[in-house]
């Protein structure tokens, strides 16, 4: 059985090839919902941060960072909610 893109029919399976891809990056990622809660880490993810295969998932993204402004992580989930600007800017060292 073959997935179906945009572009019609795709025998590779673009969903299973997206989650190869995320499951062996070198990048540690991770996915939130609106609200800030973890949904998913990669195995890169929870190496960095020295954790078990059950990660953060379930648990508020405020986890990862105690003592953040509740001001600038609002700020922060509005930006990723409106998929606007480079929420990336906000993590890269300058």
């Amino acid at each position: 059985m073959s997935a179906t893109s945009d572009r019609g029919p795709d025998p590779v399976g673009t969903a299973a090839l997206v989650g190869t891809v995320v499951e062996h990056s070198p990048l540690g990622l991770a996915v939130l919902n609106h609200a800030g809660t973890i949904r998913y880490t990669n195995p890169a993810f929870r190496r960095l941060l020295r954790l078990g295969p059950e990660g953060l998932s379930g648990r508020a993204v405020t986890a990862l960072l105690p003592g953040a402004e509740p001001s600038t992580m609002a700020g922060l989930l509005k930006t990723l909610n409106r998929h606007e600007g480079d929420p990336g800017a906000l993590v890269r060292p300058s």
